[in-house]
């Protein structure tokens, strides 16, 4: 775990060191990224930065170019937001437990299965924790992002057997899926990005404050992976009052996962399947700040 600023993200996802400034002073961010290059190249071992650090300081999302600053730039301007929306303290995590010991702090208390470490073993290259806590350490804000390479599989495959293994349904027996249930997401490949484990505090339920955490999510997730989908879920009467648009997802298919034997937890049981391909993500880029609406009363209402 490691506390930075937003902008710090490039120098602490990849160069592994916490250093404390000023978000917004793009000379020194500038400066943090090329030593990051410098010793990202002198580790010949090691992929430099995840392609995202190209030699002339840009990359291409959804068919735009964009400069690493003004990628920076975007996590910079929301993690503003999320400051000045009551959180006093913002902390990354690449590992499971201290991730874990952040929503302990919470009144959710617990991790959900897709974060789980009994379940999952995420290595700190494919996981990454986010929690914002106020001035006297109490975690008011969490999610997790995890990145899979299908391996050839597509999305509706993977998710099918991820589910069918790791939920119960309410006779104890594995969830079972009807056929055809995720056809929507059968032409998904490659490295996909989920982002979820997401809880708000009730004292920050009226601010938007999950709307910017996600958004900074999917900022951080392009960022470390450069991942071809990110994919997340939520509860169908959300969904239909247009809150994935605020999270920053441009694709959301109702009633997303159809059951034989649906999960135990009624909260799962019904859920909406949210999508941000390259396209939406340089959407995002462009306008980090773009929610916009009413207020939003919930609680990122999944905690998978």
């Amino acid at each position: 775990m490691f506390d930075a600023p937003a902008p710090v993200v490039g120098w602490g996802l990849y160069a592994r060191k916490s250093v404390q400034v000023n978000s917004f002073d793009r000379k020194k961010v500038a400066i943090w990224l090329f030593e990051a290059v410098k010793i990202a190249t002198e580790r010949s071992s090691q992929q430099l930065v995840s392609g995202i650090f190209m030699i002339d300081w840009g990359v291409h999302v959804g068919g735009e170019r964009f400069n690493i600053l003004e990628i920076v730039s975007a996590a910079a301007a929301l993690e503003g937001q999320i400051r000045s929306l009551g959180v006093a303290k913002i902390k990354l995590h690449d590992d499971q437990r201290s991730f874990a010991d952040a929503v302990g702090g919470s009144l959710k208390g617990f991790v959900g299965e897709h974060f789980r470490s009994s379940i999952n073993t995420l290595v700190p290259t494919r996981f990454l924790g986010f929690s914002g806590h106020d001035a006297n350490g109490k975690t008011l804000v969490t999610a997790a992002m995890r990145c899979d390479d299908l391996g050839g599989w597509s999305l509706d495959r993977y998710v099918s057997e991820y589910w069918e293994r790791a939920y119960r349904g309410e006779d104890g027996e594995p969830v079972a899926l009807e056929t055809g249930s995720l056809d929507f997401a059968r032409d998904i490949r490659g490295n996909v990005a989920y982002i979820g484990e997401g809880y708000v505090d009730e004292s920050c339920r009226d601010n938007n404050l999950a709307a910017y955490v996600v958004r900074l999510c999917i900022v951080l997730s392009q960022l470390k992976w450069s991942p071809d989908y990110i994919y997340g879920w939520m509860a169908n009467k959300h969904a239909y009052r247009g809150l994935f648009l605020r999270w920053g997802y441009t694709t959301c298919y109702p009633n997303g996962m159809k059951w034989v034997n649906a999960p135990s937890n009624p909260d799962y049981g019904n859920l909406c399947f949210l999508g941000c391909d390259e396209s939406g993500v340089a959407q995002l880029l462009r306008a980090p700040l773009a929610v916009m609406g009413e207020t939003n009363q919930m609680s990122m209402s999944t905690g998978t």
